[in-house]
């Protein structure tokens, strides 16, 4: 994603940080990330689950969903 963002003139630059921990990494975007708009997160479904079972301080309310890219399908 972040080479397509540069070949399309999107972004000058691309950062990575990968933060694990389900529903931690949402924490630390959104607390690290306020006012910038050029912050972008993606997640997946496990994130979702960690923040339906963890009840963690920070929610989805707190960013804003721009675009669908993949489906998961999950098997229980």
């Amino acid at each position: 994603m972040g080479k397509a963002l540069q070949e399309a003139g999107a972004a000058a630059t691309v950062t990575y940080d990968n933060r694990g921990g389900r529903a931690i990494g949402l924490a630390q975007f959104s607390n690290g990330s306020k006012g910038d708009p050029n912050a972008l997160m993606v997640m997946g479904a496990v994130m979702l689950g960690g923040i339906i079972t963890g009840k963690p301080p920070v929610d989805l309310s707190k960013v804003t969903p721009i675009a669908r890219l993949t489906s998961e399908y999950n098997r229980l």
